[in-house]
């Protein structure tokens, strides 16, 4: 099935009986529809979307239809759209056919079958068959045509009829089920009348879906050309031909849009040819209890009344005055869906909890060509008649109530009988003709509401003025008159496109009704949805769908349970599925569609083509892609903005304007055939390169865009890449999915230099955030691979050595600093031979890294000395980031070396000016792994004010970038200042985001080993002294296969302090064992920065041990070395320790 809103389908069809005595359809009995080839279910034109089974007239031989095999009924006149048409259908589609032609429609089909036509042939004369099959067509247009469909096929026994196209309604499912039933009981009284004069047996099946249509050409004979989609049409022949005689059957998706305003009989699943799933049918029986969309949220639950204590008040001011005997009416303005009929309903409660009586009527979309609907409705409430009442019951109460309030009314009660439908059989009203009739039945109605108004308080509710027909017009018009100094208040509600005369009157206002604002309508999800953890940001992405419109809201909702992404109930719903997509659903599409057809075709045009540029658009830009004056351009646009589909939101340099509601624009655009939208996309991708040629970086994502809809291939892979490079690294998520879009535009054909160059440079950025995204290992080695081919392809060696560069960082960051080395010291090797001295720095400084990491100390600093001689890349010989930014990132590299390897002095001015390098560059992403640098030289200085300062700033960079691996580093480098400041809680709460990070993806393991000796420091520091060795041990674990030495040293530190820390004296050998392999990764790395820590642990040994001498030894020895070093920071800690050892011993001594 479509993931699109379904049309509406309803078919009727006269046709010979199948072979199945139970009528299913099967392999022998395919359905009156489609291609005539197996199941019927293709797309084509309507004039192929049914088999005309006709004869010329007289001819009754057992010929069949040569495509699909049905017996042929003679057809006694060929008909045309435009001979049984109305003239007011005919004319409303004839105007607006340029607008609706080629549009994507959501419609209901109709098909009815006379059950046992052939037969029928067989027994009466070609002549009264003729006559018979005649009449039956007329009821059948009649009745089609009453609820505004149009008969798109006579199909030689039956027609199919489509509600919604041409012509969109909101209400098409439930038109098309009216109209089923009036034909029911039409066709029931003409078979009645045909046994009872010719003993014919005549009965009528019929079939309901809803679906999607693409609605082709139309002639100026009206007949519509349409192209199915899926198996719209299919399944409502289906529906027909499963329907027992005289009965209407429905499929779920017509069902779905009905359900509640009809009586429905589940009949479980039926099979379906042509179909890979049982479809689900419902048998239409009645008319059910709701009338309106309110009645169905009644009908759910009735969410909480929110966000409208003004409109509120300002109902409760009018009434105050109308009770006083100056009458009001207020006009509750606002688009479908704000809640006009919900405000209305909670104030009509206040009213009835006063005393105040309330008297309603509401306008039905498919009641506008039935006079006066709502009139009726208003005066059965007032006389109090039942739908079932009994006429004669009914002729008392209303005759009582008129006597009682118009005495000299009593002559025309036999009128007011007539037009309540129970007739008097003694007295015929008097006759007159249609216009005489109506201003005779306005006066008796006005004069009986005008008496009943000076005997009491009231409030009149008339609901939905938009689809008020033109009597109950006139009705209103003097119902407004009437009320004038009576204590009544007449409270209606429209939408923006309604306008009446007596708008004028003095005691008349219009209130209008805004969308619910944020806090509102969080306020009324919550209500909805309950608070369930899984719902965290569903609501706000509603909210941002439906702009605040309760019904959106409530429809979107609804969608989402059918969809099974929600599950529960009201206020208990948990989200089980991800939403990737909210669509437009059905029930909201049809409302919106409905009311952009009711546009004149230049408006349609100009909101069409708007809906294409997208929600925000200029009038500019629309001038250059409409063929349209500036006059006339700018008359539509005012007129869209008087209508509210758009609003005005800049005046300077030239007009822009917003769609008022996104679901608008969303719905605009796809009502529109891709062909046709691809063509307006070319155009605007034309105008807007032309219209702003110094702007093309920064409209490079929206010309991307224009020019992938508009199928432009290559030009589109063009404007996605230079997107992606004016992001660059500041948005990374973003590059990601223009260069993605990038590939599977160009595909993987070389059979052009520009495919091979857009392939090209596509993988070298994505390499570049495979390891900032957390890439898996497989899918950057296929970059990688692929990227090397294609450099081969275009003779590119500087490329190559771009992609072993790449993907050398991607190892290291993946923790396999073997492969980092390897291919970055083959990027090396290439980009020597090329003379690229920017690629030969930025190589041999991930070479640095690997060996910093393996704890090869001296060989790591003399290539970094050797790197440092390199002269800086002039412009345009590297393929990313820049001189300073390498530079950057060695310096702080030396400086962490130097530190490391006892030379802190020289370190710390290192470590100052790969800082002030960083600052040069403003790259968030620079900046922040250099201020972790500047952590870990802290660290090992010592310096808890500069290891705060930085650890915080890279913590905030990283998440101001968003890249994970900065997220991961910056917190670990926060965590490590916080440990250094023995901020024991808040390091642990830092290291624990880190690992959730490193843990939700597999590329980050190179951070892994520094987390958990972080981790291990912490839990020390907590006390929890088993927790530490846990972690010691897993990082032995990590690094026994990996050669990661200073991690190793790390860890045997960690082992040997937990052991002092718990007095386990018993260890005393594996304390002496930890130390001595201590000593000999200190030497055989030549991290002398650790030497100062074996003779602390030296002196927390002397102390167990009660040796004070020797503990002052060590503590001396540690003390010199920090001092030597540079360490400051520790040297001053030490020397505290020394001082307060001193005092006690004197204090012990006194």
């Amino acid at each position: 099935m479509s993931s699109e809103p379904p049309a509406s389908v309803i078919s009727v069809h006269v046709c010979a009986p199948p072979s199945d005595p139970n009528g299913s359809v099967g392999d022998d009995d395919p359905p009156n529809v489609g291609n005539g080839h197996g199941n019927g279910f293709a797309n084509g034109s309507a004039g192929h979307a049914h088999h005309d089974h006709e004869h010329s007239p007289g001819r009754l031989d057992s010929a069949a239809c040569e495509h699909c095999e049905k017996p042929l009924l003679p057809n006694p006149t060929r008909r045309v759209p435009a001979d049984y048409t109305p003239k007011h259908l005919a004319e409303r589609i004839l105007s607006t056919r340029s607008a609706l032609e080629g549009q994507r429609k959501h419609v209901t089909v109709l098909f009815v079958d006379v059950k046992g036509s052939m037969e029928l042939a067989d027994e009466i004369d070609a002549e009264l068959l003729h006559d018979i099959m005649d009449r039956f067509f007329a009821v059948l247009s009649e009745g089609i045509h009453r609820f505004q469909g149009t008969i798109n096929q006579f199909t030689g026994d039956g027609i199919m009829a489509l509600f919604g196209a041409p012509i969109a309604h909101e209400d098409h499912a439930q038109r098309a089920c009216y109209a089923a039933l009036y034909l029911t009981d039409e066709l029931r009284r003409y078979s009645a009348e045909l046994k009872r004069s010719m003993g014919i047996t005549f009965c009528v099946r019929m079939g309901i879906n809803s679906g999607e249509v693409v609605v082709g050409s139309i002639g100026d004979d009206l007949r519509m050309d349409y192209t199915a989609q899926g198996h719209t049409v299919g399944l409502a022949a289906r529906m027909e031909q499963l329907a027992d005689p005289g009965t209407i059957y429905l499929s779920e998706d017509a069902e779905r849009l009905v359900a509640g305003f009809f009586h429905l009989r589940d009949l479980g699943m039926f099979e379906i040819k042509g179909l890979r799933v049982p479809v689900r049918v419902h048998d239409l029986q009645g008319i059910g209890p709701l009338r309106s969309r309110l009645d169905r949220s009644h009908a759910r639950g009735l969410t909480e009344f929110v966000g409208r204590e003004e409109e509120m008040h300002v109902l409760e001011t009018a009434l105050d005055r109308a009770m006083k005997g100056n009458a009001q009416v207020v006009g509750v303005i606002a688009e479908a869906g704000i809640g006009k009929s919900r405000l209305c309903l909670e104030f009509a409660k206040r009213c009835r909890d006063r005393g105040i009586k309330v008297r309603e009527a509401h306008a039905q979309a498919h009641g506008q060509l039935t006079p006066f609907l709502p009139v009726l409705e208003m005066l059965r409430t007032l006389f109090g008649i039942e739908p079932s009442e009994d006429p004669a019951e009914a002729r008392k109460k209303i005759a009582g109530a008129t006597l009682l309030l118009e005495p000299a009314l009593v002559e025309g009660l036999p009128l007011l009988f007539d037009f309540l439908g129970v007739p008097d059989p003694d007295h015929d009203p008097i006759p007159l003709d249609p216009d005489a009739r109506q201003r005779r039945l306005l006066g008796i109605i006005t004069r009986l509401l005008h008496a009943k108004n000076r005997q009491e308080r009231s409030v009149f509710l008339l609901e939905d003025l938009h689809w008020l027909d033109s009597s109950s017009e006139l009705f209103l018009e003097k119902l407004v008159e009437s009320i004038a100094g009576t204590q009544t208040m007449l409270l209606i509600n429209f939408r923006p496109d309604y306008h009446a005369p007596w708008m004028n009157r003095s005691y008349y206002q219009q209130l209008p009704l805004l969308p619910l604002d944020e806090a509102s309508a969080s306020k009324f999800l919550q209500h909805l949805l309950g608070d369930h953890p899984s719902l965290r940001e569903l609501p706000q992405t509603i909210h941002e769908r439906c702009d605040g419109n309760p019904f959106f809201i409530e429809e979107v909702v609804q969608s989402l349970v059918d969809s099974g992404n929600l599950t529960g109930s009201r206020e208990t719903y948990q989200l089980v599925t991800p939403v990737e997509h909210i669509s437009v659903p059905q029930t909201v599409h049809s409302v919106l569609d409905a009311r952009i057809d009711q546009l004149a075709d230049s408006e349609k045009h100009v909101l069409q083509a708007a809906a294409i540029i997208g929600q925000h658009f200029s009038e500019d830009l629309l001038l250059r892609i409409l063929q349209l004056s500036e006059v006339e351009l700018t008359t539509s646009l005012q007129t869209l903005t008087r209508l509210e589909f758009i609003y005005e939101c800049a005046i300077y340099p030239s007009a822009e304007f917003a769609f008022v509601h996104p679901l608008t624009q969303e719905v605009a655009y796809r009502c529109q055939l891709k062909e046709g939208r691809a063509r307006v996309h070319g155009r605007v991708a034309r105008a807007l390169e032309e219209m702003y040629p110094d702007k093309h970086d920064e409209l490079a994502a929206l010309l991307a865009h224009h020019c992938e809809e508009a199928g432009q291939t290559l030009r589109a892979a063009h404007w996605h890449q230079i997107a992606a490079e004016w992001i660059g690294l500041r948005n990374v998520a973003e590059a990601y999915c223009h260069w993605r879009i990038v590939l599977a535009l160009i595909g993987d054909s070389t059979d052009s230099p520009e495919r091979v160059r857009y392939g090209l440079t596509a993988r070298i950025w994505l390499l570049q955030l495979a390891w900032r995204l957390g890439f898996s290992q497989g899918e950057a080695t296929r970059i990688y691979n692929r990227g090397v081919e294609l450099a081969e392809c275009a003779e590119d060696e500087p490329a190559q050595v771009v992609l072993n560069l790449l993907y050398a960082v991607f190892r290291g960051v993946s923790g396999d600093h073997d492969g980092q080395f390897r291919f970055a010291l083959e990027a090396a090797r290439l980009s020597d031979r090329l003379g690229t001295t920017g690629l030969s720095q930025a190589s041999r400084l991930s070479m640095v890294s690997a060996l910093l990491y393996r704890g090869r100390l001296n060989e790591s600093l003399e290539l970094c000395d050797s790197t440092s001689e390199i002269p800086d890349a002039e412009s345009g010989q590297t393929y990313f980031s820049d001189s300073i930014t390498h530079r950057a990132y060695l310096v702080g590299f030396r400086a962490i070396l130097l530190s490391l390897t006892g030379h802190m002095e020289a370190g710390a001015a290192q470590i100052r000016h790969a800082d002030d390098l960083a600052r040069q560059t403003r790259e968030p992403e620079t900046r922040g792994y250099v201020h972790g640098l500047c952590v870990q030289h802290a660290v090992l200085t010592g310096d808890v004010e500069m290891a705060i300062e930085h650890g915080t700033l890279a913590a905030e960079l990283a998440e101001e970038t968003e890249i994970p691996l900065q997220l991961a580093d910056g917190y670990l480098a926060l965590g490590d200042a916080q440990l250094l400041a023995e901020r024991w809680q808040d390091a642990l709460e830092s290291l624990h985001r880190t690992g959730e990070i490193i843990e939700a993806r597999t590329n980050l393991s190179a951070l892994k080993p520094r987390l958990l000796t972080s981790l291990a420091q912490a839990h020390l520091g907590v006390g929890d002294d088993a927790r530490a060795l846990y972690y010691a041990e897993e990082i032995l674990s990590r690094t026994s296969n990996q050669d990661l030495r200073i991690f190793e040293l790390n860890a045997r530190l960690i082992m040997v302090r937990a052991m002092l820390d718990s007095h386990a004296r018993e260890d005393a050998d594996a304390i002496q064992s930890g130390l001595a392999t201590v000593f000999d990764l200190v030497e055989k790395t030549n991290a002398l920065a650790y030497r100062p820590t074996v003779h602390l642990l030296l002196a927390q040994i002397a102390q167990l041990a009660d040796d004070p001498e020797r503990r002052a030894l060590q503590l001396g020895q540690a003390h010199r070395l920090y001092s030597e070093m540079g360490a400051r920071g520790h040297a001053r800690s030490i020397a505290v320790q020394l001082a307060y050892d001193q005092q006690l011993a004197q204090d012990e001594a006194s």
